[in-house]
């Protein structure tokens, strides 16, 4: 980021956006860059926007490329399933509660739903939704680590 500020908000978005579509990389590491390079709130709300727009690009391109592939796979899953065929109110709830939840991957539930019956604008509000309080948690244990390291 030092070395290209300019380009700084865009790269962390791309960045981001990568990271949502990977589904296996750790967020946190963007989180700590922003908040280190913008400052803790502006930070922050750039790593929301990244991870917002990353599920939601990553929602669309899974769904592009994998909804026909696997979708009858997914039913051996019983949990996995009930996302899949879930819609409208449902599906938010289901997409909002295991955004909630720490230990859930975030690229399995972009995957599920993505095969699954919810629209792009319900699953990205939900996602949305749903993990703003893990990056705030994120994000103070970002602050915490630096403040305690003085970097």
């Amino acid at each position: 980021f030092q070395e290209h500020a300019q380009y700084a908000l865009i790269l962390s978005l791309v960045i981001s956006i990568v990271v949502a579509i990977l589904g296996v990389i750790p967020s946190v590491f963007i989180t700590a860059a922003n908040i280190l390079f913008f400052g803790f709130w502006q930070g922050t709300i750039i790593s929301f926007a990244g991870e917002a727009l990353g599920a939601v690009t990553a929602f669309i391109l899974y769904r592009k490329g994998f909804r026909k592939k696997v979708s009858f796979q997914l039913h051996k899953f019983p949990r996995v399933a009930k996302l899949v065929e879930a819609e409208n109110t449902k599906a938010f709830f289901l997409i909002l509660v295991l955004r909630l939840i720490p230990y859930v991957p975030s690229g399995l539930v972009t995957f599920a739903a993505s095969v699954g019956r919810v629209s792009t604008i319900v699953f990205g509000v939900a996602s949305s939704l749903g993990k703003i309080p893990a990056l705030i948690l994120e994000a103070l244990s970002v602050k915490g680590v630096t403040l305690m390291f003085d970097v």
